[in-house]
């Protein structure tokens, strides 16, 4: 798999994490979408564009197998649902225009944003949802660690050093045990 950036690799990790433990499952680089076609003009006897197509490609798409078990482990809240009902959740677990709670797509940032990443996120989530009906989960690195599980390849440096961290690190079978 291709990473635009360490924080989707540690990500990975994380998923990878769940993955061995049969919460997810089919880990994978979601297809690129359309948000907007190209607006070509003439000009003379030539065309250009004028704008330029859109194109977004989220980070992951991966698949519960156990929509209660990750309801249970309260992915929602820690995948972006945490400001909707639980009655409503369902609403928003989208995939196309048909409900599958079991299907999460994922964009990842990190905790600090100096290219104000973050903000063209959300512009392309409402566009996303709006022409497709695919909700975007916004994650970020290393926060969901400090709210969930730390996975085992972020406690070590690139150098192979500990990695100074600065909240209580739960690996994954004490954060499982501790539901």
């Amino acid at each position: 798999m291709e990473y635009h950036s360490w924080e989707e690799e540690i990500f990975h990790q994380w998923l990878l994490e769940l993955q061995d433990r049969k919460i997810i499952s089919n880990i994978e680089k979601p297809a690129s979408l359309v948000l907007s076609e190209a607006v070509p003009i003439k000009i003379g006897n030539k065309e250009v564009n004028l704008l330029n197509e859109h194109i977004y490609t989220g980070d992951f798409k991966f698949k519960t197998d156990d929509y209660r078990k990750a309801f249970t482990l309260d992915l929602f809240q820690h995948l972006g649902y945490s400001k909707i009902s639980p009655n409503e959740r369902k609403k928003y677990c989208l995939y196309g225009q048909e409900y599958n709670p079991t299907i999460y797509h994922i964009e990842v940032k990190g905790n600090y944003d100096n290219n104000n990443m973050t903000r063209l996120f959300g512009l392309n989530q409402k566009w996303i949802y709006q022409r497709y009906g695919i909700y975007y989960n916004l994650v970020k690195v290393p926060k969901i660690f400090e709210k969930t599980f730390t996975p085992e390849a972020y406690l070590k440096t690139a150098t192979g050093k500990d990695r100074k961290i600065n909240f209580k690190v739960k690996l994954i079978d004490e954060y499982l045990n501790g539901i």
